[in-house]
């Protein structure tokens, strides 16, 4: 199902689907037929969700699994960069909507709750003569996820399960969207990124 959202770069364009292997593969195949920046592909469940390395990114129903479209104007020894970013727009995303949060990022791309990951950014690119040509950022987030399978039980939180709330994925996904187009667009300058380690 592709959708419209009325927005300025990020999320123009959103294919959202019921279940995906994973929202990167989709938006990888989309970046090289040629979709634009700042398009979305996002699921309401993932069966292979990435996470850094080899480790598997549990993705139930109820979490927010997305992956956004970027076309950086960076050298590839600066891409780290894009999961600094990814991981802050989270986090401000979720002190925007629960400022009573404690929101922190472990480094260089989880955004964790007492000490507890509640999401996380996985950045993959395609480079040419060293020049990115593309990125993709996953951002998984467990918004209304209430329990998680041992051992993540011990590591994992969500933020119903901090705030005892369901959270509407509509709305933390625009606030997302906001927060990482302002971060995004901001931090270039001179067609470089500026976006110093935090």
């Amino acid at each position: 199902m592709n959708q419209k959202v009325k927005r300025g770069v990020f999320g123009k364009e959103i294919y959202h689907y019921f279940c995906l292997e994973s929202t990167n593969k989709v938006a990888y195949l989309l970046a090289k037929k040629g979709a634009e920046e700042g398009t979305v592909v996002v699921a309401d469940e993932q069966t292979q969700g990435e996470g850094r390395g080899d480790h598997y990114w549990y993705s139930p129903q109820g979490g927010l699994w997305f992956s956004l479209i970027l076309r950086p104007r960076m050298i590839s020894s600066e891409t780290s960069r894009l999961s600094i970013l990814g991981a802050t727009g989270i986090a401000m995303s979720i002190d925007r909507l629960f400022s009573s949060l404690r929101v922190m990022i472990r480094w260089p791309n989880d955004v964790v709750i007492k000490d507890k990951k509640v999401a996380g950014v996985l950045v993959k690119v395609r480079v040419e003569r060293s020049d990115v040509t593309f990125a993709i950022m996953g951002i998984g987030v467990n918004l209304n996820v209430r329990e998680f399978p041992s051992p993540l039980s011990f590591i994992a939180t969500s933020l119903i399960k901090e705030t005892g709330d369901s959270i509407s994925k509509k709305r933390f996904l625009e606030s997302t969207l906001e927060e990482l187009e302002n971060l995004y667009f901001s931090s270039q300058v001179n067609g470089h990124m500026l976006l110093e380690k935090a």
